[in-house]
């Protein structure tokens, strides 16, 4: 999977313009500030349908513009298609050979991107939601239609948490509905999460072991303080929201569900979010995302688009080699951005492009074939 061609209109500090990219690897270089971590951004937004920095569609659009697009052509298996977005305060429309979709769930899973961004620190120093959206994203790049579940919980629990945060009086009979819901989309989020984390655990573990020289053992692990993951079902989850009705009304708060779903990421018996250093958490990090790029590749039977953003700054020279060594080991679409090339463009045979930044526009300096 690649990306032939990039247009984007109004996006950010972005020119209007076409970018042709190689199937192999693409550097974008230039000083900080120029646009090329929106660069990465576009891409990325264009493959999910969100941005790894902002969920306000304003800051997606050129200071003085109504909208911004970006469009683009994506090769896979010896086929060809478009894919674009159209941007506006209120909202996206996607689009798909130039057709509008009427649902995300039509949009997501044709162009799979992996990101590597100097916020991912927050995967293991922030908080639980940033795991779970770690988690929900790269199962999505599997399973398109685990869209239609967490849609459904959030609608269930939004709906619900009306009913107890405004209403004086609360009748049993108006909460049991959203609660059902909860109980048939909340167990299977679980069972989709819980085989996620089996999958990944051990490859991280693998992969971790080649950023340190630390004889340390990753392991995840799904938690929830009113769900047991060792009994995953409809009928447990419904026990667990029953015995803590009381208290949820008191507290005016959705207490039990898969959205208070923690994974916990362990360095041997260390929690990482607690005692990692930088460089452990780096390591982890790297691990982690290697480790979901190896399940796609093995379940989709394709080879995602890998966006490396500031690496060259973000990484010491050992973990910079380490993770050239393994992405550069098979043929795949990666693009690179930095504010100078280092021992990148050296460690890579395959054919290459090298376009600079400045001032919102991106120039081709070089090509390698």
């Amino acid at each position: 999977m690649y990306i032939k061609s990039l247009s984007t209109y109004n996006f950010r500090n972005l020119e209007d313009q076409s970018i042709f990219l190689c199937p192999s690897v693409n550097f974008i270089i230039g000083r900080n500030g120029q646009g090329k971590t929106n660069f990465i951004e576009s891409i990325s937004l264009l493959s999910r349908g969100k941005s790894f920095r902002t969920n306000k569609n304003k800051e997606f659009i050129k200071i003085g513009a109504k909208e911004a697009s970006i469009f683009s052509s994506v090769f896979e298996k010896d086929n060809e298609f478009s894919l674009g977005i159209s941007l506006k305060e209120e909202g996206k429309e996607y689009f798909y050979n130039q057709d509008k979709v009427s649902s995300l769930k039509e949009y997501i899973g044709r162009l799979i991107s992996i990101t590597f961004s100097p916020d991912d620190l927050d995967l293991i120093k922030g908080g639980p939601q940033a795991r779970r959206n770690f988690i929900d994203k790269h199962i999505l790049d599997i399973k398109a239609g685990y869209l239609d579940l967490l849609f459904d919980y959030q609608r269930a629990l939004k709906n619900k948490n009306r009913i107890i945060k405004t209403s004086a009086v609360i009748y049993k009979k108006e909460i049991t509905p959203w609660n059902l819901i909860l109980c048939e989309s909340g167990s299977k989020i679980m069972k989709e999460r819980a085989q996620f984390i089996n999958l990944i655990s051990p490859l991280a573990d693998k992969y971790y072991k080649m950023f340190t020289e630390q004889e340390e053992k990753i392991s995840l692990t799904m938690k929830n303080t009113k769900l047991n993951y060792s009994e995953i079902g409809e009928e447990n989850f419904y026990q667990a929201l029953e015995s803590n009705y009381e208290k949820e009304i008191s507290l005016k708060s959705s207490t039990v569900g898969v959205h208070r779903d923690e994974i916990e990421i362990k360095l041997s018996s260390r929690d990482s979010r607690i005692f990692a250093s930088q460089g452990e958490t780096r390591s982890l990090v790297l691990a982690l995302k290697l480790a979901v790029l190896d399940i796609i590749e093995a379940e989709k039977n394709t080879r995602p688009v890998l966006l490396l953003d500031d690496v060259d700054s973000e990484l010491d020279a050992f973990r910079r080699n380490a993770l050239m060594d393994i992405v550069f080991s098979k043929d795949r679409q990666i693009i690179i951005t930095g504010t100078q090339l280092g021992e990148f463009k050296q460690k890579n045979s395959l054919k290459f492009q090298v376009f600079r930044v400045c001032n919102g526009q991106v120039l081709r300096e070089e090509f390698r074939d």
